[in-house]
C-alpha cells in the first residue's frame, strides 16, 4: 500500500489525505481479463494477489489495532446482508440456499476484526516496481460512509478479491467462449487463499463464503443501479457461490 504522507484537517475532521506516489499499471481489469482471453493463466499473479492481502491486513493490523467481534458486530453483518439481499429483489429460486449462507455469518462472533481495505479487487492493485501496491482505500461503494470505517473481518477483503476473480474469468469467457471460466475460477481461487493461509494463517471457509455471498448480494444491486452492463457477471457468479444449498 502507499506510504501515508501527511493528512489534511478541520475542526478535528479529516478531510483530505496525501499520500505517496506510485508509478505501476493496473493488474487488471482489462489487462487481467485480456490475458485469460488470450490463453494465459495468471496463476503466478494469483498468488501474489494472496500474498499482497495478506501483508495488508498485516499493516493494518499493526497500525491500527485488533479487536474480537462481539454480538453486535454479528448484527451489523446480517443487517447489511439483509438490506442487500432486499434491495436485489425477484431471487427467487435462489432465496432459500443464500439464507442457509448467510446464516453462517454467526461464525464472526469472537473472529479477529480490524480495519480492512473494503473494496479489494483486481482493479484495485498495482503491479510496480516493488511487486504488488494495493490502491484506493474509499471502501465499498454499495455501503454508507460510517459503515466503511467500521472494524470489519480481514475476510471480508478477501471474499471481495475472490469474486473478483470469478469475474474476470466471467468477463474473459464472454470474449473467448472456448475459455472454461469456471475450471481457471477455481484453480485461481485454490492459489489465492493458499498463498494468503501461507502468510496469515488459517481462514474459516464458511465464514468466507457467506461474505462472499453477501458482497455478491451488495454487487447485483451495485451494477443494477449504476452498471448494469457489469450485470451478467453476479448474476453469473452468484449461483456458484450456492451448489452445495440448492
Amino acid at each position: 500500500m502507499p506510504e501515508l504522507v501527511g493528512v489534511v484537517e478541520h475542526d478535528e475532521i479529516t478531510i483530505a489525505l496525501v499520500e505517496e506516489y506510485v508509478s505501476g499499471e493496473p493488474l487488471g481489469w482489462e489487462g487481467l481479463i485480456a490475458r485469460l482471453a488470450a490463453g494465459d493463466d495468471a496463476h503466478d499473479d494469483v498468488g501474489k494477489l494472496g500474498r499482497a492481502a495478506a501483508a495488508l491486513h498485516r499493516r493494518l493490523a499493526a497500525a491500527l489495532g485488533t479487536r474480537l467481534a462481539d454480538t453486535e458486530d454479528v448484527d451489523a453483518e446480517h443487517h447489511a446482508a439483509a438490506t442487500a439481499m432486499a434491495d436485489a429483489g425477484r431471487l427467487g429460486e435462489f432465496a432459500t440456499a443464500i439464507d442457509a449462507r448467510l446464516a453462517e455469518l454467526d461464525r464472526l462472533a469472537g473472529a479477529r476484526l480490524q480495519r480492512v481495505h473494503g473494496d479489494l479487487h483486481v482493479g484495485q492493485v498495482l503491479r510496480a516496481s516493488r511487486g504488488l501496491v494495493v490502491i484506493d482505500f474509499e471502501g465499498d461503494p454499495s455501503l454508507p460512509l460510517a459503515e466503511r470505517s467500521r472494524e470489519r473481518s480481514p475476510l471480508v477483503d478477501h471474499a471481495s478479491l475472490l469474486l473478483s476473480l470469478d469475474h474476470a474469468g466471467c468477463a474473459a469467457a464472454r470474449c473467448e467462449p472456448s475459455f472454461d471460466w469456471r475450471a481457471w475460477s477455481s484453480g485461481a481461487r485454490t492459489a489465492c487463499v493458499t498463498a494468503y493461509e501461507q502468510e496469515a494463517g488459517s481462514i474459516d471457509p464458511e465464514l468466507l463464503r457467506a461474505l462472499e455471498v453477501a458482497k455478491e448480494l451488495r454487487e447485483l444491486v451495485y451494477a443494477s443501479r449504476w452498471l448494469p452492463e457489469w450485470l451478467y457477471a453476479p448474476k453469473t457468479v452468484l449461483p456458484t457461490l450456492l451448489e452445495d444449498h440448492t
